[in-house]
């Protein structure tokens, strides 16, 4: 199940309603909230283009970087691929790529 915003100011990932979420067109700054009532093995990818401008992106407490530090920013139109594991109802380990 997916869910495509243009140019949300937040996400709250909930595996009730979505496992993927799509933001195009992003025209401001972007929060990824902690998920909703996650359980350990809740895994959600959150696809960011921004509007031609680099972006902003903040976290909720939740979320580690896996390999590196989590993403602060977008790169001009370039699409960003963002996978969020849980591992523990508070914990969620982050990895990120962008388009080439």
């Amino acid at each position: 199940r997916q869910l495509i915003q243009t140019s949300p100011t937040s996400i709250t990932p909930d595996k009730s309603q979505f496992d993927e979420y799509y933001v195009t067109a992003l025209a401001n700054s972007i929060t990824i909230n902690n998920a909703t009532s996650p359980s350990a093995g809740d895994t959600f990818v959150i696809y960011i283009t921004d509007n031609g401008t680099a972006r902003s992106i903040s976290w909720g407490s939740h979320y580690v970087g896996i390999g590196s530090a989590l993403p602060t920013t977008t790169i001009a139109n370039k699409t960003m691929e963002i996978v969020i594991k849980y591992v523990t109802t508070a914990k969620a380990l982050v990895s990120y790529t962008n388009e080439q």
